[in-house]
């Protein structure tokens, strides 16, 4: 229960900058909607959300692609029993 629980956490933690970004905007844009009812808010909104929900998935690959490496490692010696590296 343990390993699933710290597997969660992980993913919710890679995952943060891509959840974050994609509340703030979808608020955003549900402002935006509310000031301008007759604008198509989401209809106009979806291409740009799409374009920068994967330019920051983008940038935060990096850091992602090493913390998970790191933590692969980790759970990988737990289930080896930590012997062999």
């Amino acid at each position: 229960i343990r390993t699933l629980g710290d597997s969660f956490l992980l993913g919710v933690q890679l995952a943060a900058p891509v959840i974050v970004f994609s509340l703030v905007f979808n608020l955003a844009s549900g402002l935006v909607a509310r000031v301008m009812p007759q604008f198509q808010v989401f209809f106009a909104a979806a291409p740009l959300n799409i374009i920068l929900g994967l330019s920051v998935f983008t940038l935060s690959l990096g850091v992602i692609g090493t913390v998970f490496i790191d933590r692969y490692r980790a759970l990988a010696n737990v289930f080896a029993g930590g012997a062999g590296g």
